[in-house]
């Protein structure tokens, strides 16, 4: 998957909601954001912004959304992971989204490929065998143990909060409602 693709078959986690009548505080919402992962000091949390098309056909047509790609970078074996974070006006409210991606490295993509071709896999697996245990892996979901699991937890959650507590930041006005902000996301990690 290339790092300005948002593929369905990556997404592993995700979360959206609709704010009522929020019109025009799309900004305000990532300046939130932005604020209270600073605020946090939980180390290895890099955000940057891309724009992001869901093919590869739509983006050479033109069709992308900004995203806040969010990456951890202290735990070495969730490198392939990776959070997008999407706030866009819907109408006279707000759609606010996030999705928690795979996107293994392109070393280890043209590297799975190779292993399923018969004859070559044979020659090339006692060297990729050799490389996966010298080189810091990228964990897959399926390869994920215990410790690294509880680091996704942790660093998901956090971020999820971080965007929940950015867009309740909008009680301030009246006319805003943000009572039905959806909690749970869905996927195997089920954040609260």
């Amino acid at each position: 998957m290339a790092k300005n693709r948002l593929e369905r078959g990556g997404i592993i986690e995700r979360w959206d909601s609709l704010v009522i009548k929020a019109q025009g505080q799309g900004d305000t919402v990532l300046i939130n954001f932005r604020r209270l992962i600073d605020e946090s000091n939980i180390p290895g949390v890099v955000v940057e912004q891309r724009k992001l098309a869901a093919g590869s056909i739509q983006g050479v047509l033109g069709g992308k959304r900004p995203f806040l790609v969010i990456r951890h970078t202290v735990n070495p074996h969730l490198k392939a992971f990776k959070m997008l974070i999407n706030v866009r006006e819907y109408g006279t409210n707000l759609h606010v989204s996030w999705f928690l991606v795979h996107q293994p490295s392109w070393w280890s993509t043209c590297m799975n490929f190779i292993l399923t071709i018969p004859i070559i896999s044979l020659l090339v697996f006692p060297f990729y065998f050799v490389a996966r245990l010298i080189a810091s892996r990228e964990a897959g979901v399926l390869e994920l143990n215990s410790f690294d699991e509880q680091d996704l937890r942790g660093y998901v959650t956090f971020i999820h909060h971080c965007l929940v507590d950015a867009v309740e930041g909008l009680n301030h006005d009246d006319e805003i409602d943000t009572s039905s902000l959806h909690q749970h996301s869905m996927g195997f990690l089920g954040i609260v």
